[in-house]
């Protein structure tokens, strides 16, 4: 078989062959951009019958299909449906060679993120049962396309929001970035501007402090809430992450100084390494039953973590006059602007939160060194929150 680059010109003065035989001219103008190593072939009888032919590879053999005849089809005709087929046919083969998603999924995850020990990895895990193994668990990564992911991110949009569907696409596109490395052939679908919530990071930063009467009447009212109640109130006095409050245990604390130590997992958001309770948060503690020195300053009946703050919270705020919707997160928000009206230094206020020194700092400075400082600025706070909640 000759290779050559077929012109309609060519096709028309292309020589016979001798009786009986045929020739065979393979076309190099219709492979185009795929990596299907067959093409286009011109076949010409000795009668001078000109036919196009697909020339395509099934487990090695080459294989033909007659796709018309020449001059009733013309060159560049032929070339678009030889194309059309190879890519079909190329697609099918990758399809039929590719992962499932339920494959790639779980390798993914036991490399990407547990491998990696990532602290999202329960976060990851839910958002890729709840969404993504439903809509894609049977389905080839090949068959995975924008279609698919916009379908999915959609959904998620109208019932979660556009800041749910954003951090799921991040979930897809790292998935699809694995398999790309491990895939030849293989190039993900993501692209930047599938990203639903438009807004810019100035535009998402939260701002939300709840003003003097508010943080009087939560005062006031959380009294009697419950285990709930003294959640938002040690949220207030010690300005912690919840999930801290939430796993404080007694074994943390010492009775006698109230110097509560606060556990730090590896590669975990910036956490105070100790802080001392001020008056109004021990004289809670003094009010909450210990079962045991190793269990949870807010417990269950049953003995775990306190988790039902989502529904608690939602009663209580039930119960609130002139309180603003406002999140958990809101309270150590304010704790930090009321470290600033008790004139607490910037430097103090941050490692009170647990937010990262500057870089010499880290390096040189101890937070041990300004433990005094932190302990004042929390105890004023403390008298702060009181002095609120009496003005009624």
């Amino acid at each position: 078989m000759c290779v050559l680059t077929l012109t309609p010109k060519l096709v028309e003065s292309i020589r016979l062959p001798k009786k009986p035989d045929t020739k065979d001219v393979f076309d190099k103008g219709s492979q185009g951009n795929t990596n299907n190593k067959g093409g286009l072939v011109l076949r010409v009888s000795y009668g001078g019958t000109k036919s196009y032919k697909i020339q395509y590879y099934v487990k090695g053999k080459a294989r033909y299909k007659t796709i018309g005849r020449h001059p009733d089809m013309t060159l560049s005709a032929a070339r678009r449906k030889t194309r059309e087929f190879l890519n079909s046919a190329t697609q099918a083969a990758e399809v039929q060679k590719s992962k499932l998603f339920k494959e790639v999924v779980e390798s993914w995850y036991l490399h990407e993120v547990i491998g990696r020990r990532l602290r999202s990895a329960s976060a990851i895990r839910r958002d890729v049962d709840r969404y993504l193994l439903p809509a894609w668990h049977d389905t080839p990564m090949a068959r995975i396309g924008r279609e698919k992911i916009q379908a999915v991110l959609y959904h998620i949009r109208d019932t979660s929001g556009p800041r749910t569907a954003d951090l799921v696409l991040q979930t897809i596109s790292g998935i699809c970035r694995f398999h790309q490395t491990w895939t030849d052939g293989y190039t993900s679908p993501v692209v930047p501007s599938m990203r639903l919530d438009k807004r810019t990071v100035t535009e998402r930063i939260r701002q939300r402090w709840l003003d003097d009467a508010e943080i009087g009447e939560i005062w006031r009212k959380s009294g009697d809430a419950g285990t709930y109640g003294v959640l938002t109130r040690l949220l207030l006095l010690t300005g912690q992450r919840r999930a801290k409050i939430l796993g404080m245990k007694w074994s943390d604390i010492d009775l006698h100084t109230g110097v509560w130590t606060i556990p730090r997992g590896e590669r975990e958001k910036g956490t105070p390494e100790r802080l001392t309770l001020p008056p109004g948060a021990r004289e809670l503690l003094n009010e909450q039953p210990m079962r045991g020195k190793d269990t949870f300053v807010l417990y269950t009946p049953s003995g775990c973590a306190y988790s039902a703050h989502a529904t608690d919270k939602a009663k209580f705020d039930s119960r609130l006059d002139s309180v603003k919707p406002y999140r958990l997160h809101d309270l150590r928000r304010t704790t930090r602007a009321l470290l600033t009206r008790v004139g607490t230094n910037s430097d103090i206020a941050e490692m009170i939160l647990g937010h990262k020194f500057e870089v010499v700092r880290r390096t040189y400075d101890s937070e041990r060194e300004y433990q005094s400082q932190m302990d004042e600025a929390l105890a004023r706070v403390d008298a702060e929150i009181q002095r609120l909640a009496a003005n009624k």
